[in-house]
């Protein structure tokens, strides 16, 4: 059986034509269609003829997309839609269907089960079995390069207990970071910012509706079955402050410029974000997670992001009063060269700072001048050592890290900055078996 899927066709009318061309040249037998079937091109009722057509002459499934959701929420409750920014598309797409397009969205359902003889049942969404808008997160490609098999978690499970197959981790880890506003995309297993979305003080307001409600029973689902399976692991709820999440959605260069040019527009922004982070920490403190982390980037691999004191002018106000919430033990993390705003972040009040990355961040003088209050965690290099070098290079820093930094307790090994898929696998494995061998602390 051939079964044809298009999917987040988003009103590009010529492009299906040419789909549907070579679907009905390979004889395709099922023809199944995953959601976003207009919005953002031109074409929308054009696109949706095309559609009809295809019903009438092919064995077709469909089933809904966040688009589609978009536009029914829009004719029922109303929205600010207007053309001049990033709505206008959807405005221009709701405007150019008929009464008739929009009772075929409404019927669709979320999600569907394709049967087929001799093979297990297929379930398809177009975001996840229970949200358009939700992801189902597949393991990082290192988890799969470690177990030698693909790897599939429920969303906002960062990895599962089966890499503890492999490694000697302490800690299972659930995300419950707020959303990025713009265009996502995925490249080599990371997920980027294609295109920021807010740039004005109504991107703002936009943004406050559309985050996903931090109250929801249903967010949390996932993360209360992790803590239930979780066992003698620790179980991290890995969360943000809301500056990362603000900055990335306007754009490096667009978050800088406003700085120095609207530092009112970051605030609006912060405030937005750092009221949906307190929502989910609040619930976080008493749901059985046992540590937080706040992953908050706040420097670049020189130099901080901003200078001390625009930080502590229009960042730090609004990410203390989200801090200030933790009843649970917190880490901070944050890549590049942030040494010199720690003064800020020890009013956090984190008992760990993560994950250090070299060579700026000196873990040994870090040691010296904060191993009394702070434990640190990381500095295995990603930029050479786990990525591009050798094993016995692995093996000789994670264990000089171990013997300098662990001296006396105070040390938790880990890499700079997680484990990305374009990490050497035998290096990850070095690193783990070094700290079996060596990571004992002396009775």
């Amino acid at each position: 059986m051939k079964i044809a899927i298009f999917s987040d066709i988003h009103s590009n009318n010529p492009a299906l034509k040419a789909c549907f061309r070579e679907a009905e040249r390979q004889k395709a037998d099922l023809w199944l269609f995953l959601g976003d079937y207009v919005s953002d091109c031109a074409y929308p009722a054009r696109t949706m003829e095309l559609i009809y057509k295809a019903m009438r002459e092919h064995d077709c499934r469909f089933i809904k997309g966040n688009r589609e959701e978009y536009l029914l929420n829009h004719r029922k409750n109303g929205s600010d839609w207007c053309y001049g920014n990033t709505t206008g598309s959807l405005l221009y797409t709701y405007e150019n269907l008929s009464e008739e397009d929009m009772r075929f969205f409404d019927a669709l359902p979320i999600t569907d089960v394709v049967r087929i003889d001799g093979m297990d049942p297929i379930r398809v969404c177009h975001g996840a079995p229970k949200k358009t808008r939700e992801k189902v997160e597949a393991g990082n490609g290192m988890a799969e390069k470690l177990l030698n098999r693909p790897v599939e978690y429920p969303a906002g499970v960062r990895l599962g207990l089966e890499v503890h197959e492999k490694l000697a981790l302490d800690n299972v880890s659930f995300n419950l970071r707020p959303p990025i506003y713009g265009e996502m995309v995925t490249h080599n297993g990371q997920e980027m910012v294609k295109t920021p979305w807010l740039k004005t003080m109504d991107d703002v307001k936009r943004l406050r509706d559309w985050l996903p409600d931090p109250s929801s029973d249903e967010m949390y689902e996932n993360a209360y079955k992790l803590i239930e399976q979780k066992g003698e692991y620790a179980a991290v709820a890995s969360m943000r402050l809301g500056v990362a999440s603000m900055y990335n959605s306007m754009g490096y260069e667009d978050f800088i410029f406003n700085m120095l040019d609207e530092p009112e527009l970051i605030s609006a922004a912060l405030e937005v974000y750092c009221d949906w982070c307190k929502v989910v920490l609040k619930r976080v403190n008493t749901m059985g997670f046992d540590v937080i982390v706040f992953s908050e980037d706040i420097a670049f691999q020189d130099n901080p992001m901003v200078t001390h004191d625009q930080y502590m002018e229009h960042i730090f106000p609004h990410a203390k009063q989200v801090a200030d919430l933790a009843t649970l033990p917190v880490i901070y993390h944050s890549d590049g060269y942030c040494k010199p705003l720690i003064d800020a972040i020890l009013q956090y009040k984190p008992k760990a700072l993560a994950n250090l990355e070299p060579p700026k961040m000196n873990i040994f003088e870090l040691k010296e001048e904060y191993g009394d209050r702070l434990v640190l965690m990381g500095n295995i290099d990603l930029h050479h050592t786990l990525t591009r070098g050798t094993v016995e290079e692995t093996v000789e820093e994670v264990k000089e890290r171990l013997i300098r930094v662990g001296k006396g307790g105070g040390y938790i090994l880990a890499s700079a900055n997680g484990l990305p898929n374009y990490c050497i696998a035998e290096n990850v494995l070095a690193m783990n078996d070094t700290l079996l061998k060596y990571g004992w602390y002396e009775k």
